[in-house]
C-alpha cells in the first residue's frame, strides 16, 4: 500500500468534507484494486453452481384432510391425547393447530416409519428402507460404533428397542420432523402435510404412511373410553345371554321330563324355573338395550379424519437452477470482496497512522 492511499483522520472529526473525503479514499481503493470482487465473486459463484448442480431434484408429497369431530364431545377425546404429549387442550382452532405437534411425536413417527412396504421388490420397514435410500451406511461408516456398519431393523416393538435402536430410531424421527416434513392449517381449518425428499418412493409412502398412522392413532385414542364401556357392556351381554339360554334349556329339560306328572312339587320347581328364565330374560333385555346405547355412543363419538387430497404419482418435483445459483453466488462473493478491501484499508490506514505517530514522537524525542 503505497502513501498516496492513505489519508490521515483526525480524532473527534465529524465536518461532512472530512467524510467525504474518506468515502472518496475508500471509494478509489476498491476502484484500484478492482479484480479482488471479481475474482472472489467467480469463485463463490462456481461454488454455487457446483452445488447447485449436484443437488438433486426435490419431490413433494402432499396430504391435506380435514378433521370432523363429534360437536357434543366437547373435545374429550382430543384432550387426552393432548395430555399425553403434556399439552393443554382449548378452543377448536387451537386444537386443530395442536394436532399437527403430534406428527413430531415418536409414536407417530416411529409407527409410520415401521409401516412395511415395497422397494426393489423387497418388503421391509420403511426405516429400513430410508436407511437404504440414502446411505446412512456410508456416513456411520466414518463413525467408531461398527454396530452401525451394517445396521437394520428386525422388529417394530418399539417399547423393546435397545439403546443402539432407540439411538438410530431418534436419529430417523429428527430427521423426517426437521428436514422432510413440515404441515400448515390453513384458514378454512383444513391441515396440509408436506414431506420432501430427495427421492419420490420415500416422499409418496412417508406422507401416506403418516396421514394413515395419524388417523388411526387420533381415533384409536378419541375412542378408548367409550371402546372400553362398549366391551364390557358386550361382554355382559354374552355373558347373560349364555345364563338365559341355559334356563331356557334347564326348564325345557324338566317340562320333557315331567310332562305326564302333576304334583305340587313338580308344579313349583317348573314356576321356580320359569321365574329364573324371566330374570335372565328381563337382566339380557336390559343389558341388550345398553349394549345398543353404549354403541350409539362410540359411533358418536368416533371422530372422522376426511383426506382431502392424497400425493400421486408422479410427484411434483423442484429442480436447482445452477445459473440462478451462480448469479447470486457472484453478487454475494462481490459484496463480500468489496468488503474485504474495506476492511483491509481500514487496517492499514490505522497501521500508517500508529507508524507516522511513532515517527513523530521520536523526532520529538532527537
Amino acid at each position: 500500500m503505497s502513501a498516496e492511499d492513505y489519508i490521515p483522520i483526525e480524532e473527534n472529526s465529524f465536518r461532512l468534507t472530512d467524510i467525504i473525503e474518506l468515502a472518496k479514499s475508500y471509494f478509489f481503493y476498491a476502484l484500484k484494486y478492482w479484480w479482488v470482487p471479481i475474482i472472489t465473486g467467480l469463485l463463490i459463484a462456481g461454488f454455487y453452481f457446483y452445488r447447485s448442480y449436484k443437488t438433486p431434484p426435490a419431490f413433494t408429497a402432499k396430504v391435506s384432510f380435514v378433521l370432523v369431530d363429534n360437536p357434543n364431545s366437547g373435545g374429550g377425546g382430543f384432550a387426552n391425547i393432548l395430555s399425553q404429549f403434556g399439552l393443554q387442550s382449548g378452543k377448536r382452532g387451537a386444537n386443530m393447530n395442536r394436532i399437527m405437534d403430534l406428527l413430531n411425536s415418536r409414536e407417530i413417527i416411529g409407527r409410520a416409519l415401521f409401516s412395511k412396504t415395497t422397494f426393489l421388490e423387497k418388503e421391509d420397514f420403511l426405516a429400513n428402507h430410508y436407511i437404504t435410500i440414502f446411505e446412512l451406511h456410508d456416513s456411520w461408516k466414518e463413525g467408531i460404533n461398527e454396530d452401525l456398519y451394517d445396521f437394520y431393523f428386525e422388529h417394530d416393538s418399539l417399547d423393546g428397542f435397545n439403546y443402539l435402536e432407540n439411538s438410530v430410531l431418534k436419529g430417523l424421527q429428527n430427521r423426517v420432523s426437521k428436514w422432510h416434513m413440515s404441515y400448515e392449517v390453513t384458514d378454512g381449518d383444513m391441515f396440509i402435510i408436506r414431506i420432501v425428499s430427495a427421492s419420490e418412493y420415500m416422499s409418496y409412502e412417508l406422507a401416506n404412511s403418516l396421514f394413515h398412522v395419524l388417523d388411526s392413532y387420533y381415533v384409536e385414542k378419541t375412542v378408548e373410553k367409550h371402546q372400553e364401556t362398549f366391551d364390557i357392556v358386550n361382554k355382559r351381554t354374552d355373558s347373560l345371554r349364555n345364563v338365559l339360554a341355559s334356563a331356557e334349556a334347564r326348564l325345557a329339560r324338566f317340562q320333557d321330563k315331567n310332562r305326564s306328572i302333576f304334583k305340587k312339587e313338580s308344579l313349583l320347581e317348573e314356576d321356580r324355573l320359569g321365574r329364573e328364565v324371566n330374570l335372565a330374560n328381563s337382566l339380557y333385555l336390559e343389558s341388550a338395550r345398553n349394549l345398543e346405547s353404549a354403541r350409539m355412543s362410540l359411533l358418536s363419538s368416533k371422530p372422522i379424519i376426511q383426506p382431502v387430497d392424497m400425493p400421486m404419482y408422479p410427484l411434483k418435483a423442484k429442480f436447482q437452477k445452477p445459473r440462478d445459483h451462480a448469479i447470486r453466488g457472484a453478487f454475494i462473493g462481490g459484496v463480500l470482496g468489496v468488503f474485504l478491501l474495506f476492511g483491509l484499508k481500514f487496517v492499514f490506514d490505522l497501521l500508517e497512522k500508529e507508524k507516522q505517530e511513532e515517527q513523530k514522537e521520536n523526532g520529538q524525542s532527537v
